[in-house]
């Protein structure tokens, strides 16, 4: 092989602990007609003391007076070298070495080449990018536009092609390796080695990072530079995917808005225009997880985002979305304490591109070609809001059943929510919603801890504030029942309900839509029964009271207009206002329960319950007398034997505060007896 000069440029900046790794790593080289440019870009650390010490004469060292940036500093290297072709190689990389005989071997072969590039391994993570085995030269150009493939240090290129069109862009921070691959790609023929010819190290010093507004601006510049030169747009889809997500990132914008402004017509609208943004909130979803984003991901819908939030999840969930945001560059994740489910939201919401919002649960799947039917109809009708049903989706038994959610309302035709639309279940992740329609009216999440509910008051604010709303009859989701961790199973606070109607009281009294506060009835009465038929004896106590003091006030002021109830609501919320002690017995809360008991519960169980007396039977009635003391509990006696029950009448509360062992006695005797209104606190 006729050996040619290679002129290997390194440009560096404080980089003294690795500047001589990768020095070396060329004076290795297999191929040994080369000369070595170190370029100082102002370092203030003792780089040239160490790079001054190699005594090799190949070896030249150039001190800039300050620090310009890495394209300078390689510019001034292509200036001052003498070979037929170009390389570099970063201060903190090193190269095989069979590197520059590999390359230029391919130049041998293939003399159209303008430069021929590699693989490069990076040690941090052992990955190889890039991963393709070959290039197809007809339209490696277009591939290129689409994402970067070429690394600098990779790069050999051929002086000629560099005097032709230019060195490195100075004007850019980032990216400005993939910005001379195009314009060489653009007009010469490009050749690749599919091995891994570098080894790339982390940067330890963080002297790298870019900022993200730095790295749109590479983007952009890239996009106007080339826009007109190609007539597939499409290509372009990468770059726009990577810009949204980058300003999904950046909270303030106005420099980035103000370079988009300048793109050409066309290219500035594919820029701010994603059309769909997949909101995910996560939270210890590990094992349903990769089933909801690989449905996510299954969305034939271009110019979408996929933003998962996770709300500090404690299993594998926050590695499973970094390993999808890895292979799919419409993902963006979030990661934060735990806030909650509407905080998660909220983040998500405040962050999102998409013209419209589709919100995912962690453990649900999408119905296949359900989210492009909802959009394509959105677009149509100029639409705030579209809503479709669901199936019940039980994974168990991997069985469906489809839930009709707005049975009995219009489908297909642009509406303005009815009355009855309130009343229907929330399910938000049913449907779609104009960002810009949520924004205008300031509609959020409850920002509580924990998921219970806190659809509630966001859909009552949709329905509330929509003007051009469409249902469809089809179903958009799976909607998992069977999930141990869905917001549906958790019961740790029953009065999470309550504040979600105290959020959509505030709203309708803030916004002036006291026209809906008889819906606001009707609608809490339905949520509250839900909620109430799902928790516990002892839960239902507690709530039962509440629900009477909130609506016995509401019905003072006036909120209730039987025209939204049926009749046998009407009588039923009027029992738990006026009759709750009859309420109670009409469904059977009188039943005795041998559960544990708070000191507390037992006025309210006393008063629902319709009794007089209470006593006290077991071996440990000091603590027990003292805590009703402090609660001010009459109880008509304590007893402490078998013996003594026989004075107490049937009508009497028993309670019964004794160890395991004798605990059972008493049950035993009590029901012996027919004793069967007992209590075990």
């Amino acid at each position: 092989m006729d050996k040619k000069l290679v002129s290997v440029i390194i440009p560096t900046y404080n980089r003294a602990n690795t500047i001589i790794r990768s020095i070396n790593s060329i004076l290795n080289q297999t191929y040994d007609c080369f000369e070595v440019i170190v370029v100082d870009d102002g370092s203030s650390d003792d780089t040239e003391d160490r790079v001054r010490m190699i005594n090799d004469s190949r070896v030249r060292y150039i001190k800039l007076p300050k620090n310009n940036g890495v394209s300078y500093a390689r510019n001034i290297g292509i200036k001052e070298s003498r070979g037929e072709y170009i390389a570099f190689n970063d201060s903190d990389d090193s190269w095989k070495k069979l590197k520059l005989e590999t390359q230029l071997k391919l130049f041998d072969v293939n003399p159209e080449y303008g430069m021929v590039f590699s693989q490069m391994l990076f040690h941090d993570t052992e990955q190889v990018y890039p991963v393709e085995e070959k290039f197809n030269h007809n339209c490696f150009f277009d591939t290129l536009l689409s994402t970067n493939k070429v690394g600098t240090p990779t790069m050999v290129i051929k002086k000629s092609v560099l005097d032709e069109v230019g060195g490195f862009e100075e004007q850019l921070c980032t990216k400005e390796d993939w910005e001379l691959a195009l314009r060489i790609a653009h007009r010469f023929k490009v050749g690749y080695v599919a091995e891994p010819l570098i080894d790339v190290f982390p940067s330890v010093d963080g002297v790298n990072k870019v900022s993200g507004e730095k790295r749109i601006a590479a983007e952009l510049f890239v996009i106007q530079k080339y826009w007109s030169l190609v007539d597939d747009k499409s290509v372009f889809h990468s770059i726009e995917l990577r810009i949204n997500s980058e300003l999904a990132s950046i909270k303030e914008r106005a420099h980035v808005m103000s370079m988009i402004k300048e793109l050409p017509d066309g290219a500035k609208e594919m820029v701010t225009d994603l059309v769909l943004t997949v909101l995910i909130p996560v939270y210890n979803a590990e094992k349903h997880l990769r089933e909801c984003l690989d449905s996510a991901c299954s969305i034939a819908i271009s110019r979408m985002e996929i933003i998962c939030i996770n709300d500090g999840s404690t299993d594998s969930s926050l590695e499973i979305i970094r390993e999808y945001a890895c292979k799919d560059s419409r993902f963006l994740v979030l990661d934060k304490k735990n806030t909650g489910y509407g905080d998660s939201l909220n983040q998500g919401i405040e962050r999102a591109r998409g013209k419209y919002i589709l919100i995912l649960e962690s453990d649900d799947i999408l119905v296949d070609g359900s989210v492009e039917r909802l959009f394509s109809v959105a677009e149509k009708n100029s639409l705030e809001v579209i809503k479709g049903n669901y199936y019940l989706y039980y994974s168990k038994t991997n069985t469906k059943e489809y839930c009709e959610n707005f049975r009995g309302h219009r489908y297909n035709e642009i509406l303005e929510p009815n009355d009855t639309m309130f009343f229907t279940a929330p399910s938000l992740w049913a449907g779609l919603y104009r960002r810009d329609f949520l924004f205008s009216n300031n509609i959020s999440f409850l920002p509580t801890k924990g998921a219970a509910y806190q659809d509630t008051s966001f859909a009552f604010k949709v329905w509330a504030c929509a003007k051009r709303v469409m249902l469809v009859n089809i179903p958009i989701v799976m909607y998992r029942q069977d999930y141990e961790n869905s917001s549906s199973n958790i019961n740790s606070n029953i009065f999470a309900i309550c504040g979600e109607f105290q959020e959509i009281r505030k709203f309708l009294f803030e916004r002036g839509f006291e026209y809906f506060l008889p819906v606001y009835e009707k609608a809490k009465y339905i949520s509250y029964k839900w909620n109430f038929q799902r928790i516990n004896y002892s839960s239902k106590i507690k709530f039962i009271f509440r629900v009477h003091e909130e609506f016995l006030e509401e019905c003072i002021n006036g909120w209730l207009q039987k025209q939204y109830w049926a009749d046998e609501e009407w009588i039923d919320i009027h029992k738990v206002i006026f009759d709750l002690q009859g309420y109670c017995h009409s469904i059977e809360m009188n039943h005795s329960v041998t559960q544990m008991w708070s000191a507390t519960d037992l006025p309210r169980y006393r008063y629902l319950n319709g009794i007089e007396d209470i006593c006290v039977c077991g071996d440990k009635l000091d603590t027990t007398k003292k805590i009703f003391e402090e609660n001010e509990i009459s109880i008509l006696s304590y007893l402490t034997t078998l013996d003594d029950l026989e004075q107490i009448t049937k009508d009497t509360l028993v309670l019964i505060s004794a160890s395991e062992e004798l605990k059972i006695v008493i049950e035993n005797y009590l029901e012996e007896k027919g004793f069967y209104n007992y209590l075990v606190i």
